[in-house]
């Protein structure tokens, strides 16, 4: 009773699953549950909040089900140079691992104590991996860490005025991804909330290609399922109220500078230099000869680049926040939309898809708040 799969096809499918069994409240999710059929090997891990299912091919003489310790199988697999790995079930609950001459075993769980992923069976569409995955990518970047706001915890997926986008705010930024292709959503449930650490790990396995992903939701709306080749990603969802983001756009804005995208975001990295030592703030200052980009620091001094467009007041901001969304807009020519220097300023392409709306750091306590924030943002990476 032996499964044999090859080695590099086992260490891939072991390092997308382990991304999902990382709950240590209950010994059975720090498993990944091994399904071996006559010609696959299915691996599923969870931590209740994600569901990650791999079905890879494989050679089985007996089918079987156990519960292996995650950790210990993909370090055991990481360090095998083996061509190809061999399981072998064993009484007592154990798992014979034997990659080339070496042989291990494993102390397992039942498969059947394992808990099942939700049956999502009410089909919404489809979307391809790559834009999926962009997207997600262009919005999680304004998704909170703060647990007092839950509901800014995640990323929005919506269906509104008739498009549907991928939305996340935290209070300084809102980023907004409208996607192209039509998304059916239940006629109750229009806004859904995918937890902020579910879709980090989905954006991070999702392929960068075009293949097709396959979106259901289980029929009482509380998981979605997204589905590609030999792949299933479920995402428990937030019954929580996402923030009507799209009522705290202005509809109309007094100033459009149009920000030569590379130069802008290399001279707020200068500016970052010397911002750190004042609350990480990057002014945008008029200048003589159009915006200069500053930051400064009593100690260490100060960073000055003029861009030589035309600005009429001074607008600061967190280094980081304008950073991100410069980078995030994708476009040589950035928009910068704005009604006056307190006010909310708009970031984005030449046309609405992606929109990245930040607020001015105005005083130092502002600065002082975002900068927290934005810290904050970097060390849950």
């Amino acid at each position: 009773m032996t499964t044999t799969i090859p080695h590099d096809t086992l260490k891939t499918a072991l390092s997308i699953a382990t991304k999902a069994a990382t709950n240590k409240t209950l010994p059975v999710l720090t498993t990944i549950r091994l399904q071996a059929s006559e010609l696959s090997l299915a691996l599923t891990a969870t931590d209740l909040e994600t569901a990650i299912h791999v079905t890879v091919a494989s050679n089985t003489d007996k089918p079987f089900s156990t519960c292996a310790p995650a950790s210990v199988l993909a370090n055991l697999v990481q360090t095998s140079d083996s061509a190809t790995i061999q399981f072998k079930p064993m009484p007592g609950e154990k798992l014979s691992l034997v990659a080339g001459g070496a042989k291990s075993t494993l102390n397992c769980l039942p498969g059947d104590e394992f808990p099942l992923p939700p049956i999502a069976s009410n089909e919404m569409g489809c979307i391809s991996a790559s834009q999926l995955r962009t997207a997600l990518k262009k919005v999680l970047i304004a998704t909170s860490n703060d647990q007092s706001r839950p509901a800014l915890c995640a990323v929005q997926f919506a269906r509104l005025k008739d498009r549907t986008y991928l939305a996340a705010a935290d209070g300084f930024r809102l980023a907004a991804c409208q996607l192209e292709n039509e998304i059916i959503f239940p006629n109750d449930k229009t806004s859904l909330l995918i937890p902020r650490g579910s879709a980090v790990k989905l954006a991070a396995i999702l392929p960068e290609s075009d293949e097709p992903v396959s979106i259901a939701i289980t029929p009482n709306a509380s998981a979605l399922c997204f589905s590609w080749s030999g792949l299933k990603f479920w995402a428990q969802l937030s019954d929580l109220k996402f923030p009507d983001w799209q009522a705290i756009i202005p509809g109309s804005f007094k100033h459009e500078l149009y920000l030569p995208a590379r130069q802008t975001t290399e001279a707020v990295q200068r500016a970052e230099i010397f911002a750190r030592d004042s609350n990480h703030t990057v002014s945008f200052v008029p200048g003589e000869n159009g915006m200069i980009v500053t930051g400064k620091s009593d100690g260490s001094g100060k960073s000055e680049t003029v861009l030589g467009i035309p600005i009429e007041c001074q607008i600061s901001f967190n280094t980081l926040f304008v950073r991100q969304g410069l980078e995030a807009v994708g476009a040589d020519v950035v928009q910068m939309q704005f009604n006056g220097p307190n006010t909310p300023v708009l970031f984005k392409g030449p046309t609405d898809q992606y929109q990245y709306l930040l607020m001015p750091m105005s005083t130092p306590e502002d600065q002082a708040s975002a900068a927290r924030a934005a810290q904050a943002a970097e060390e849950s990476v």
